[in-house]
């Protein structure tokens, strides 16, 4: 009595396409027979315990009595394919509703894979498959099927179709400072390496040096690295939102890659120390030339301009995705998505069981409208060939609908533009159907009022329906999406009711106890035998927007950790700048320059940086943003209070620096400063 949402059912050689391990089975033959089941790790201990599961029956949906002959390795590889059970396609093949799927060219719920030989080229099977196309399907479809190939490997960040298997994620989602610390601190090295060269060290030998002692903390960075990951690995995997198994990776390659990717960054951040320090003259450094050249000065500061650039960047950036993902959790909908309970229906022998269900259910106080359909807001949702203009013969097109039951519209508040809602009173005919199109559907007809809409017939290969009602257009896919047309179908016969797979029930207020009560105690009562499962549709679509949600988290925290690093780098910047002026700070401050004085002096120039860097982030961020936001139909708009916060936090960073070195040298002697 468990509802199942990882069922799949597949032909035979699903095992010989893909490599999927098992655990227990054989896997040449586990899928061969009809009725047979393989299962996970997780799914044959919840049903089984600690037994063997082969051989064992599991009966689906009251009526298919399946035999375990095989179970998935508990350590699967990363895949788009997420499912518990794998079923053999024959075990429907003595339904009789199966028997339409088959001769349907068709059929919404199916993927298919295939395997090219290598030498086959993606062109050659397109030209191959429309000559395939033009033979086996009918005249309907041939206008708005067209086939198509993607690589299994540019599925899951590519990839953005209807029906997709599962969620993707999207490339665009996956876009230090060492080497300037190690340039402003080995600069102030200059003695020690006049030293070694006094003392006969050749420039080789200083290189060999700076880059050793480079790959050395590079080194031991990476051994620090792989243990925080370790120690942080939970926090990862709730940050991305994906499990991270390590089993699933080629640990050697990525120990081998990790390391040499470390070492590469060592090798190159010690290049510029390695070659500029060994270049100094004993008699420069001796005179205190050494540490005033523009050249170097400039270096070291386009350095940090870069890096502020990047923390102005990334803090731009999670303003604007946190502002993104208010507004795609807040946005009207343009139906009333609060207190509304969604229920999985049960395998429905009879309609009369939930008609009863419903009529039982609205008899308390808690419960404002019960009603049915096949698909829920935010799911997909399936086409449907109709034609719209009924003086041509079979002129069909296929669009977005939804098989529905009464009371749909006001149970989710549609706004009315014309016509009636569906079935107001028993006079109401039913014979030819009723549909309620939205607005953008209107359009589609070129009608410009929505009461000329009201009484047109509709054909459907199995019948005609009339349009009853317009209503305002909703969402009824995700933000992601652009509202198209829509057509909601009142289920009229008991093929079409028997395709509601959820129940939708609008609740009062604060009474979700109360409700959940009332529901379990009724469906005692009318379904003893199907498990009750039910969640609250606003949780379900917020669930939707999980890809932003992430990207929030993580560019939040890597905004922080670029700002950490600008401010490593300006630190570091500073301090060589207050090693180089030692001489004038002490002249300065015996003279009488107060704290402001020395602040103004210090800081006049970092804020320049700042301004500088601020300059060049705000129109790269709103470059890339934009076209992050593009990606949307529906965003937010620019404003000037995006920017404010990411470079109001450099500047005020750049100013707490500055006052910290300016507090550093009041408590220092002016004479010990000039004699340094």
């Amino acid at each position: 009595k468990q509802n199942e949402k990882n069922f799949f059912f597949a032909d035979p050689n699903f095992l010989d396409i893909f490599d999927f391990p098992l655990q227990i089975g054989d896997r040449k033959t586990a899928l061969k027979k009809p009725n047979a089941i393989i299962l996970t790790t997780q799914m044959a201990e919840k049903y089984f315990g600690k037994e063997n599961p082969i051989g064992k029956i599991l009966t689906i949906q009251n009526k298919y009595k399946m035999v375990v002959t095989g179970v998935f390795s508990e350590i699967m590889p990363a895949s788009h394919l997420k499912f518990d059970f794998i079923c053999n396609f024959a075990s429907l093949e003595n339904d009789p509703d199966f028997d339409k799927i088959k001769k349907d060219w068709v059929w919404n719920p199916a993927w298919t894979y295939l395997v090219f030989q290598r030498d086959v080229s993606v062109e050659e099977v397109n030209r191959k498959i429309e000559d395939f196309g033009q033979k086996h399907l009918d005249s309907v479809l041939r206008k708005v099927v067209y086939f198509d190939f993607q690589a299994v490997q540019d599925i899951h960040l590519t990839s953005n179709l209807d029906y997709e298997i599962d969620k993707n994620a999207d490339k665009q989602y996956i876009f230090i400072n060492f080497v300037n610390l190690s340039t402003a601190r080995s600069s102030l090295r200059a003695k020690e390496v006049v030293a070694r060269k006094v003392l006969g060290a050749s420039r080789q030998e200083l290189i060999f040096l700076f880059i050793g002692e480079s790959l050395f903390f590079s080194f031991l960075a990476v051994l620090l690295a792989l243990i925080f990951v370790e120690m942080v690995f939970p926090f990862l995997e709730d940050l991305s939102g994906n499990p991270l198994n390590p089993m699933t990776i080629n640990q050697f390659m990525l120990i081998i890659s990790t390391f040499g990717v470390g070492l590469l960054l060592g090798f190159l951040a010690g290049l510029y120390p390695a070659f500029y320090l060994s270049s100094y003259q004993p008699s420069n450094v001796l005179k205190g030339n050494l540490l005033i050249g523009k050249g170097s000065q400039w270096f070291r500061k386009a350095l940090v301009a870069v890096q502020f650039v990047i923390a102005i960047f990334m803090l731009i950036s999670s303003t604007v995705v946190k502002e993104q993902l208010i507004f795609l959790t807040h946005k009207n909908l343009g139906f009333d998505k609060e207190q509304k309970l969604i229920v999985t229906a049960p395998e429905l022998k009879s309609i009369k069981n939930y008609e009863n269900f419903k009529v039982k259910m609205m008899q308390s106080a808690e419960i404002l409208n019960v009603t049915a359909m096949e698909s829920i807001f935010g799911k997909t949702h399936q086409t449907r060939a109709y034609d719209l203009n009924s003086t041509e013969k079979n002129n069909f097109n296929y669009f977005p609908s939804m098989l529905v039951q009464k009371d749909f519209v006001q149970t989710f508040e549609l706004k009315l533009l014309a016509g009636r809602d569906f079935i107001q009173k028993k006079t109401d005919s039913i014979q030819k159907g009723e549909l309620i199109i939205n607005k953008e559907m209107l359009c589609y007809l070129n009608l410009d009022d929505p009461k000329k809409a009201i009484g047109k017939e509709i054909i459907k290969p199995n019948g005609k329906k009339i349009i009853v009602g317009v209503v305002e257009n909703f969402h009824f896919s995700s933000l992601h999406e652009k509202i198209s047309p829509f057509i909601l179908d009142l289920a009229n016969t008991e093929r079409e009711k028997n395709n509601s797979k959820y129940f939708a029930i609008s609740v009062t207020a604060n009474q979700n106890r109360r409700v959940r009560e009332i529901l379990e105690k009724n469906w005692r009562i009318f379904f003893p035998n199907q498990a009750l499962d039910y969640f609250y549709l606003n949780e379900n679509l917020n669930a939707m927007y999980f890809q932003e949600r992430k990207l929030n988290q993580i560019s939040t925290w890597f905004s922080w950790a670029s700002v950490f690093i600008a401010a490593m780098g300006l630190f570091g910047l500073s301090s060589f700048m207050v090693e180089q002026r030692r001489k004038e700070i002490g002249i300065r401050k015996a003279l009488g320059a107060n704290i402001f004085e020395l602040m103004y002096f210090f800081s006049k120039e970092f804020l320049w940086l700042a301004f500088f860097s601020a300059a060049l982030a705000v129109p790269l961020s709103f470059f890339l943003l934009n076209n992050w936001l593009q990606t949307f139909p529906y965003h937010v708009d620019w404003a000037l209070n995006d920017f404010y916060f990411g470079i109001g936090t450099i500047l005020v960073l750049t100013l707490l620096i500055i006052a910290l070195h300016t507090f550093r040298t009041i408590f220092q002697t002016p004479i010990k400063e000039i004699n340094s």
